[in-house]
């Protein structure tokens, strides 16, 4: 028999001993708003390896948030560089298991951090996670102790964003990367052209002439 510990962490700390409250909704983002709920539990096996339970729900579009956020990577940072991933271990509920796969290194190149273990797409924003959308990644990493897991620093890589733009929600100990928001990812200002203005001041001009026209008929 092999021994068994069990951590847990969600966006709120534990209420009590083995009864951890619901977790609270993380808002923020590098680029533009989103928002997510995520609880993390980590629990050591035989044989040196950790099972990682990462449990995610996109909230986007809730608190003034960006709505079409496509979560398309997530994981937990900070690991040692010995961590490697346990092959076949990896079980997805909530969404199509052959859309995800163990993290490759795009999820450390995403501007998350390095060090990183975690899920992402097979085909980008295709199959991500959406908003309303719930889904829980279960997978086993050997090379890093129960100690130096901590389930508290979790990361999404969000896309489909305003302009095409990508964001990362990153959490640390409860905080939130919250900014700076990039003006690229806004609405686009649209200035007239002068071609525009000039059609436009030939109208009014044109306008004008006509109204002067009935007034003088009706003296």
């Amino acid at each position: 028999m092999f021994r068994k510990t069990v951590l847990t962490f969600g966006a709120a700390a534990l209420l009590g001993a083995g009864m951890p409250r619901q977790a609270q909704a993380i808002c923020g983002g590098s680029s533009f708003a989103t928002c997510a709920t995520v609880n993390i539990t980590k629990v050591l096996l035989g044989n040196g390896a950790v099972q990682l339970l990462i449990s995610v729900t996109n909230l986007s579009g809730t608190n003034g948030t960006w709505g079409g956020t496509q979560f398309t990577q997530i994981g937990i940072w900070g690991l040692p560089k010995t961590t490697a991933y346990v092959a076949g271990s990896l079980v997805v509920t909530g969404v199509n298991l052959s859309q995800w796969q163990l993290g490759s290194a795009g999820l450390s190149g995403s501007g998350i951090q390095k060090q990183v273990v975690g899920v992402d797409t097979q085909n980008g924003i295709n199959g991500a996670l959406g908003a309303n959308q719930a889904a829980t990644f279960q997978f086993n990493v050997t090379g890093a102790t129960l100690a130096q897991i901590n389930v508290q620093n979790w990361a999404i890589h969000g896309q489909g964003g305003p302009q095409g733009c990508s964001t990362k929600l990153v959490s640390t100990n409860g905080t939130v990367n919250t900014g700076p928001y990039d003006a690229a990812c806004t609405a686009p200002t649209v200035t007239p052209e002068p071609a525009s203005l000039a059609l436009l001041a030939t109208g009014l001009v044109g306008l004008g002439g006509a109204g002067l026209h009935r007034w003088r008929r009706r003296a």
